[in-house]
């Protein structure tokens, strides 16, 4: 053979040693372990921590008492509630009903009837509110229970 030939063939010969080289190597080393994902134990952790705080959460709303301004702007409400059941019995049967006509806001409000004229007084943790026999509404805050 002519000297390129053998310089190819002994090429070829190092190219094939090499490649078997590295397979022994391959072959050799050590398989690495199947670790499993730390991504479902992230996901059931994060999904945890979400529930703790939602019901945390929830649990400081239901025990933190809402703000005497917030109970005054409430008790408004159900005062003027009172008033419209009231006004609506007296436009029906042209004069003021004995009792409140709504037994619900029976149960919470104080309804006084006297000639043709009402007082309404409803009060609630620390908050008075009053509407009048004028029909003017005044709101106390801090008063004793």
């Amino acid at each position: 053979m002519t000297k390129v030939a053998d310089n190819q063939a002994e090429l070829t010969d190092l190219i094939a040693n090499a490649q078997s080289q590295i397979r022994q190597q391959d072959a050799q080393r050590p398989k690495p372990r199947n670790k499993p994902s730390p991504l479902p134990g992230l996901l059931v952790l994060a999904v945890a921590w979400m529930v703790l705080i939602y019901s945390a959460s929830a649990w400081w709303d239901r025990q933190a008492a809402p703000s005497q301004a917030q109970v005054a702007h409430d008790l408004e409400q159900v005062v003027d509630q009172a008033r419209d059941v009231i006004e609506a019995s007296r436009a029906q049967t042209g004069q003021l009903p004995s009792v409140m006509p709504n037994a619900a806001l029976a149960s919470v409000v104080q309804y006084h009837p006297e000639s043709g004229q009402y007082q309404i007084v409803v009060s609630m943790m620390g908050v008075r509110v009053t509407l009048q026999k004028g029909g003017t509404k005044r709101t106390e805050v801090g008063i004793d229970p």
